[in-house]
C-alpha cells in the first residue's frame, strides 16, 4: 500500500492494520446516521473523527459546500482536503477484503473537484449499482463572446456544469460587466453573480471560494481580496 503524507508533505509508512492512522476526519452537512457510520469506520481504520474542525484536521467530508466549515477550509486551510464520503467506504471495503490499497490514488480519486458541491454519497450500494456522481455547480456566462467556449470547458473539466441559458436553477452567473438582462435577472433570482476571477481562483484553490469576494460591483483592486490564504497555516 502507498503511504499517506504527513502535514509536512513527507511520506509516512502505512500500517496495513490501520490504514487511516494519522488521519483526522471532520464532516460538514453529513446526515447524523451517515456521520456516525463514517466516524465508526474511521476509528476502525485507525483514524480519528472529530465533530469540530480542529487545527490537526487533515480531511473534510463534504455534504454541501455552503457551510461554515467548508468556507473556512476553502479560505484558510489549504492543508485540509475536501473529500467525498465514498472515500471512507472505499478504504473500508479494501481493508475488510485485505485487498491491495494505493492510499494516494484512492485519496486523489475521491477528492472533490474544485466545482463539486459535494460527493456522491458513500452509503453502501447493492451489488452492480454505480455510486452517485458528485453534485456540482450549474454556471452560466454573459458578455464573454469568443471566450465562452474556452471558459465553459474550464468549468466542466473542473467538476462544474455549464449552461448557456440562465434559469432559476443556475447557481452562478459569471459576468464580464455588471450589466445586461442576465445580470439583472440573476440578481432578482438570488443567483450568485461573480467575476471570471472567481472561477480562476476557485480552480487554483481547488475549492469553491466565497462569492462575495468576487462581486462584479466591487472595484477591480478589491476583487478576490482575502478570498484564500495561499500558504499552509501550519508551516512556520
Amino acid at each position: 500500500m502507498a503511504s499517506p503524507q504527513s502535514a509536512e508533505g513527507e511520506q509516512q509508512p502505512i500500517d496495513a492494520a490501520e490504514p487511516l492512522k494519522g488521519i483526522v476526519v471532520c464532516c460538514t452537512s453529513i446526515p447524523p446516521d451517515q456521520r456516525t457510520d463514517i466516524a465508526n469506520k474511521v476509528a476502525e481504520l485507525g483514524g480519528t473523527h472529530k465533530y469540530d474542525l480542529t487545527p490537526d484536521a487533515t480531511h473534510l467530508i463534504v455534504g454541501d459546500y455552503d457551510t461554515p466549515k467548508y468556507r473556512h477550509v476553502a479560505r484558510e486551510r489549504p492543508d485540509v482536503k475536501a473529500m467525498d464520503a465514498a472515500w471512507i467506504e472505499a478504504v473500508s471495503e479494501r481493508w475488510k477484503n485485505d485487498e491491495e490499497m494505493d492510499f494516494a490514488a484512492l485519496e486523489k480519486e475521491y477528492q472533490l473537484k474544485p466545482l463539486d458541491v459535494c460527493g456522491g454519497g458513500g452509503e453502501p450500494l447493492p451489488a452492480g449499482n454505480e455510486p452517485a456522481a458528485p453534485r456540482s455547480l450549474l454556471i452560466c456566462l454573459t458578455g464573454f463572446g469568443d471566450l465562452r467556449d474556452e471558459i465553459a470547458e474550464k468549468i466542466t473539466s473542473n467538476g462544474g456544469r455549464y449552461t448557456g441559458d440562465l434559469t432559476r436553477r443556475c447557481s452562478h452567473l459569471i459576468v464580464s460587466k455588471p450589466e445586461g438582462k442576465k445580470f439583472t435577472a440573476a440578481k432578482s433570482w438570488n443567483v450568485h453573480t461573480v467575476t471570471l476571477d472567481w472561477l480562476h481562483q476557485s480552480i487554483a484553490r481547488g475549492m469553491i471560494l466565497e462569492e462575495a469576494r468576487f462581486d462584479p460591483l466591487l472595484p477591480a483592486e478589491e476583487q478576490g481580496a482575502g478570498a484564500w490564504v495561499k500558504a499552509d497555516p501550519r508551516r512556520p
